[in-house]
């Protein structure tokens, strides 16, 4: 809870540079944390941030938990109240259309932001912190590994700059506002080149980047200059891509509570382990998607599992199934069995 009050307290006084050390203020080791920006009890009590709150903190606020490094994040998608005792709505019935809830409930976990930072999440999981940038107190940025890069703007005005990450030279969505189509992409597109790139984020607006959404399903290449040679003529040598999207859609029924996952034989799968397993997004369902930055021309097994509220993990029948990625993203189709 202290985490959750932390997080309060710097979104609603417009300090949330002050949260760059929130890993190393000796509480919990980040491998054993659960962190939430609000739960079920503190969203009424007035003690933790919830959907109600201004200037659309609230989502800041989880895109921040999903993004920094430390814990294990869980974002509550519940319903709206008037009370402290309102009960559910609809009968208890929970319900979601689209990007948003229907008939009363939130359904936050299909926010466009929020559903776009869990992709964010699963794809830099177990990456350090890098390139912190924060130009005033309510304005953040910073790197996680080479695989993503978020900025925060918690302030009223917009912020406007040039920022350095190691991510590779391509065409990015920003899974804030969009996540990536066959043509670029729904929302924002921004091009890293040479190592940096330009944007303006809006007042009380987020960006968020990463090898798992790339523009149109294109491939990136290697952040460094390309090397040349001379003979008669001069030769370029294109940088190779280093991972490739490869978005999987598995069509899956569950109940309240239930929530499905991806777990495999390599390490970006998490190798067999079913609590580094990767949740996938409910935004389309009965379709889950995640889609993961995995190595090109590389074989592998996997499977979907399930976990329920309780943490029991069911996994699919037998036998596992087989994949091998190419040298460019790509979508696989899978059904529960």
């Amino acid at each position: 809870f202290r985490y959750t009050s932390a997080l309060q307290t710097a979104f609603n006084n417009g300090n949330i540079a002050s949260l760059s050390d929130i890993a190393s203020r000796g509480w919990t080791a980040s491998s054993g944390a659960n962190v939430f920006v609000a739960n079920h009890d503190t969203e009424r009590g007035g003690s933790s941030l919830n959907y109600q709150a201004s200037n659309n903190i609230y989502t800041l606020a989880l895109v921040f938990s999903l993004s920094f490094p430390y814990g294990t994040p869980t974002v509550l998608s519940g319903y709206q109240f008037s009370s402290y005792d309102a009960g559910s709505p609809n009968s208890g019935y929970g319900t979601c259309s689209g990007n948003t809830g229907t008939n009363g409930w939130t359904c936050t976990h299909r926010w466009t932001g929020v559903a776009g930072f869990v992709g964010f999440f699963n794809t830099v999981k177990g990456t350090t912190l890098n390139n912190w940038v924060s130009d005033s107190s309510a304005q953040i940025a910073f790197g996680r590994g080479s695989s993503g890069y978020a900025v925060i703007n918690s302030g009223s005005s917009s912020w406007s700059r040039t920022f350095t990450t190691p991510l590779p030279n391509g065409k990015y969505c920003n899974v804030y506002d969009g996540a990536p189509s066959s043509s670029g992409c729904t929302g924002t597109t921004i091009t890293i080149s040479g190592g940096t790139f330009t944007a303006t984020v809006s007042a009380y607006s987020a960006l968020g980047l990463h090898t798992g959404a790339l523009a149109g399903g294109t491939t990136t290449t290697a952040g460094t200059s390309p090397t040349t040679s001379t003979t008669a003529t001069t030769t370029t040598t294109t940088a190779t891509a280093t991972s490739v999207a490869i978005t999987f859609a598995e069509t899956a029924t569950t109940v309240w509570g239930e929530n499905i996952f991806l777990v495999g034989s390599i390490s970006q799968l998490g190798s067999w382990d079913p609590n580094s397993s990767i949740a996938l997004s409910s935004a389309s369902y009965p379709v889950w998607t995640v889609t993961v930055s995995l190595p090109p021309n590389t074989t592998f097994q996997y499977k979907y599992i399930r976990k329920d509220s309780s943490g029991n993990v069911t996994w699919e029948s037998d036998p596992n199934r087989s994949y091998t990625t190419g040298s460019g993203s790509a979508t696989e189709n899978d059904t529960w069995r």
